[in-house]
């Protein structure tokens, strides 16, 4: 899809971005506000060209999808409100769709299958963030069940010979309850506790990069967890939306297809 037409008024090409919302909302505004401060409005003259939709989803269906019970309704209800979604987004005259949201991202295959070529790309947040990690790197994943148990991160971090972990199976549960309350709270006063428990895995599997696999983690800015350098999934996608509004070489372009 094209940039946007301009409105009378408006620069020539301006490139109009789409954000599917509401997933969770916390990680949604953030996005937001990180599109808008990257794009520097003061030294660009103007503020960024944003659609967001926030999807109206039913939130038992999100938890137990996120929380690894992937049943068939639930991720059929989900697929429908993202095809749902993008399509809103590109009426609205998106020609590129940012979803912050990791576990989501394995429905895209079936979100794409019932779109066809013609709507708006979705930009593929877990790709972007897998190749921005070091080639070789030992990696400590922290993200929601349904991430961890799909290993979707390290299937893509293996093929740039990456080493993964991922918590203890107790710990990992405490961290989705965690999780599933920052669809609601912010986690900044529960980020102690969490990187605490963190310092111990790093303690003992020493990796050289903590990768942020849930968005709502990584709404809390960090460069570093545990004295570990951080890589999040939500400030690359960010990055990945504001090159594509500049239009500009992205050179993650080509993961996001």
């Amino acid at each position: 899809m094209q940039p946007t037409a301009s409105e009378p008024g408006e620069p020539a090409r301006r490139r109009r971005i789409g954000v599917i919302g509401g997933v969770g909302p916390l990680a949604t505004a953030w996005l937001y506000e990180r599109l808008v401060a990257l794009s520097d409005p003061r030294g660009s003259g103007h503020y960024p060209d944003i659609v967001i939709h926030n999807l109206p989803f039913e939130v038992r269906s999100e938890v137990a999808f996120v929380a690894g019970d992937d049943a068939g309704e639930d991720a059929e209800h989900l697929t429908d409100q993202l095809v749902r979604s993008v399509r809103v987004l590109a009426t609205a005259g998106a020609g590129h769709v940012l979803l912050p949201c990791n576990t989501l991202h394995s429905l895209l295959p079936a979100v794409r299958a019932r779109l066809g070529t013609q709507a708006p790309q979705v930009a593929h947040m877990p790709q972007l963030t897998a190749q921005a990690v070091p080639a070789g790197s030992r990696v400590l994943v922290l993200g929601t069940g349904a991430t961890v148990r799909l290993d979707y991160y390290g299937g893509l971090l293996r093929e740039r010979d990456c080493t993964v972990t991922y918590l203890d199976s107790g710990d990992q549960d405490w961290l989705e309850t965690l999780i599933q309350r920052a669809i609601s709270e912010n986690l900044a006063g529960l980020w102690p506790a969490i990187e605490q428990m963190v310092a111990a895995h790093v303690a003992v599997r020493r990796p050289d990069v903590v990768l942020l696999a849930c968005t709502d983690l990584d709404t809390l800015g960090l460069d570093q967890v545990a004295g570990i350098p951080a890589i999040g999934s939500l400030q690359t996608l960010a990055g990945h939306g504001v090159t594509w509004l500049r239009g500009e070489q992205d050179v993650l372009a080509g993961a996001a297809r």
